[in-house]
C-alpha cells in the first residue's frame, strides 16, 4: 500500500502551462465549474484555453463571459484538449465516452472525476495511449479549500499523475493514494463536507428548539462550526486533543457528549462512512 503524497494548495505552483495543456471538461456541473474557475483565477489570459461542456450549454453563459470555450459539442472540446475532465455522472459515464471516442488522441489524459469508477474500466472505453488518471474532489473546492484525493490508472505515469496534481492544486489540497483506497477517501472526504452540512442542520433544529431564532440559530451554529473547522486545520493538535480541552469534567459539554456515546454517534458515523464506501464501489458495477 503507498503512502499518501500531498501537494500544498497554491496559485499552481510550478503552473499548469494551459498553452501546452489545454483542459476540456466533460459534463460542467458545480464541481467542474469550481475546478474551471479555479484554473481562471490562475491565469485569467489563458481563459480561451479551457473548454467547457454540458447539454444546456446555456448554463454555462458565466464562463463564457470569462473568455472561456462553452458549448454543448464534447466531441469538439475533447478534439482540442490534452487533458479531458469527465465530470458526467457515473450512471452515463460509458454512454459519453463511448459517443466521443473518436475524438480523442494518442497522449491525452483523462481525468475523472466519477464516483467509484474504476480507472480499469475507464481504459476499455478509449483508445489504447489516451492516459487516464482517476480523481476525487470535494465542494469545498468552490472556495479554493477543496481536498482531491487522485491515483494513476495503469496507462499513466508520474508525467500524468503530475499534470493532475497541478489542475487540482488550483482549488485546494491534492493527494495522491493507491486506487485500492480510493472509494474509502470519497466515503471520507468526497461525501465528508455533507456529513459536516448534516450536523449543522440538526443543530440549528435543536437550538430553535431551544428557543433561539432561525436568524440567531443560522449565525451561532455557522460561526461556530467554521471557527471550529479553521481551528482544527491550523492547531497541531489532534481532534480528541481539542475536542478534551472544551470538555470539563461535569460541565455542559460532557453531559452533551455523554449522550452523543450514549446514542452511538461514533459506530453511526463508523457505519455511515462503510456504506458510501459501499456505494461508492456499487457504482463501478452500474
Amino acid at each position: 500500500m503507498s503512502t499518501p503524497s500531498t501537494t500544498s494548495a497554491s496559485p499552481l505552483p510550478a503552473g499548469l502551462d494551459l498553452n501546452a495543456h489545454p483542459v476540456a471538461f466533460i459534463g460542467t456541473g458545480s464541481m467542474a465549474r469550481a475546478i474551471a474557475l479555479g484554473l481562471y483565477r490562475a491565469s485569467p489570459a489563458q481563459a480561451e484555453r479551457i473548454a467547457c461542456t454540458r447539454r444546456d450549454a446555456a448554463a454555462l453563459v458565466d464562463l463564457a463571459a470569462l473568455g472561456i470555450r462553452t458549448g454543448s459539442d464534447n466531441q469538439a472540446a475533447i478534439a482540442v484538449a490534452e487533458i479531458v475532465v469527465l465530470a458526467v455522472k457515473p450512471q452515463v459515464y460509458d454512454d459519453v465516452l463511448a459517443s466521443c471516442r473518436n475524438a480523442f488522441r494518442p497522449g491525452q489524459v483523462l481525468v475523472s472525476v466519477l464516483a467509484g469508477i474504476p480507472t480499469a474500466a475507464l481504459e476499455r472505453h478509449v483508445p489504447d495511449g489516451v492516459r487516464v488518471v482517476r480523481a476525487m474532489p470535494n465542494t469545498p473546492a468552490l472556495i479554493g479549500q477543496g481536498v482531491t484525493g487522485i491515483c494513476a490508472g495503469a496507462s499513466a505515469g508520474p508525467e500524468q499523475l503530475e499534470l493532475a496534481s497541478r489542475l487540482f492544486a488550483s482549488v485546494g489540497e491534492v493527494i495522491s493514494i493507491d486506487e485500492r483506497q480510493m472509494d474509502a477517501l470519497t466515503a471520507t472526504s468526497g461525501s465528508g463536507p455533507a456529513y459536516l452540512f448534516y450536523l449543522a442542520e440538526v443543530m440549528m433544529a435543536g437550538a430553535r428548539e431551544l428557543g433561539l431564532t432561525t436568524e440567531t440559530a443560522d449565525t451561532l451554529v455557522r460561526g461556530t462550526l467554521s471557527g471550529a473547522a479553521a481551528l482544527l486545520a491550523q492547531s497541531p493538535y489532534s481532534p480528541e486533543t481539542l475536542r478534551a480541552r472544551v470538555t470539563s469534567p461535569g460541565g455542559t459539554t460532557a453531559r452533551a457528549i455523554d449522550v452523543f456515546d450514549a446514542a452511538g454517534l461514533r459506530l453511526t458515523v463508523a457505519r455511515a462512512m462503510a456504506a458510501a464506501e459501499r456505494r461508492a464501489a456499487e457504482l463501478a458495477h452500474g
